[in-house]
């Protein structure tokens, strides 16, 4: 399920044992859990920690509940933060937040929340908010703030004038989304209360879906559509 090899050589290090799985789209995450180095991943089946120094499976997560049946795609990332992960892929798969023992070699589900399941947008974490959309079909999805501690749904609310699911990313205490269907890019007030808009434009180079997601680094925000790159002063 995953190798690492030494990055001046080529050599292989280790390899983690099959699970008899695909591999799946997630970025793998490394977290640092009292001292103990683990990276997080998922394939067709499973979401698991593999221990960095010797590629072990530490523990696997399989409990999407009976109704959930199929393989995975799992396409986002998930968070950690004090002991805790967040996942969520897409599809009514909903999303999970798992507690780790003190080794990560086991789990407790902490909640399951049925309302935020991401697509391929991804999540952002805000003042103990869990923020972004979630999947009604390939095309249309509302915007959605869960609470990190509890999994209660703050609110799940659709983006005005027909905008619909997409990606989000954070920055300065604030949200940049962008509208997965028409490329409205908006700048999102991050309140448990409401999906509030500050403002929006609109992409208006590029051709394709609007699924790359944007990026900040230095006051620039970058957003590429298909072929067109584009870099916007935000500072």
């Amino acid at each position: 399920m995953m190798v690492a090899l030494h990055a001046q050589t080529g050599e292989v290090i280790w390899k983690s044992p099959a699970l008899g799985e695909h591999g799946s789209y997630v970025s793998p995450l490394l977290i640092n859990h009292h001292g103990k180095k683990q990276i997080i991943a998922a394939g067709g089946e499973h979401v698991f920690g593999v221990n960095a120094e010797n590629g072990n499976i530490e523990w696997k997560f399989e409990d999407w509940g009976k109704e959930k049946k199929g393989e995975k795609i799992a396409p986002n990332t998930p968070i950690y933060k004090d002991g805790r992960l967040f996942f969520s892929f897409g599809y009514n798969m909903g999303s999970f937040q798992l507690q780790l023992n003190e080794e990560a070699t086991d789990y407790e589900v902490i909640w399951r929340n049925d309302d935020f399941d991401t697509h391929i947008g991804g999540y952002v974490l805000v003042d103990g908010i869990l923020y972004g959309s979630n999947w009604i079909n390939n095309t249309q999805g509302n915007w959605i703030a869960v609470d990190w501690e509890t999994g209660e749904t703050r609110y799940d609310m659709a983006w005005s004038g027909g905008k619909s699911k997409g990606s989000v990313i954070s920055a300065d205490g604030l949200l940049y989304c962008y509208d997965e269907r028409r490329g409205t890019v908006g700048l999102v007030n991050p309140t448990p209360e409401k999906f509030d808009v500050i403002s929006e434009f609109r992409i208006t180079q590029g051709e394709g879906p609007h699924w790359a997601h944007p990026v900040i680094d230095q006051g620039i925000l970058y957003i590429r559509h298909g072929n067109a790159l584009m870099a916007y002063r935000i500072k």
